[in-house]
């Protein structure tokens, strides 16, 4: 699982993955293999403000959940830490296109040029 996280991630930052904003904290891809056959990745995060955790899970949207991973507060070995890392910068590169955030932080910018 860690390769296909790994993979997502790099696809994701690359713009190939194209994600949607769901309710709070919570983002969607899905991936087409045919006009029949997909896959679908829900990305979401969920705990208290001191303790989060982030889970993906992927699906066939044919079947069932294929898997689901999530992110180590205290990782105790090197995998569950690469893990840990992945997810954290999947969820935010994630959020960042899902939000259009560099988009209105540029809109933002101009406004403040203008005022």
């Amino acid at each position: 699982m860690q390769a296909s996280v790994s993979k997502l991630l790099e696809r994701t930052e690359q713009g190939k993955v194209s994600w949607e904003a769901g309710s709070s904290d919570r983002f969607s891809a899905v991936l087409r293999e045919s006009p029949t056959s997909a896959f679908q990745f829900l990305l979401s995060k969920a705990g208290t403000s001191n303790l989060r955790t982030i889970y993906l899970s992927m699906y066939d949207l044919q079947g069932p959940e294929l898997f689901t991973v999530e992110s180590t507060e205290l990782p105790t070995n090197e995998a569950e830490e690469r893990l840990t890392d992945n997810l954290e910068h999947l969820y935010e590169a994630v959020r960042r296109q899902a939000l259009k955030i560099p988009d209105k932080i540029k809109t933002v910018s101009d406004l403040l040029d203008r005022v």
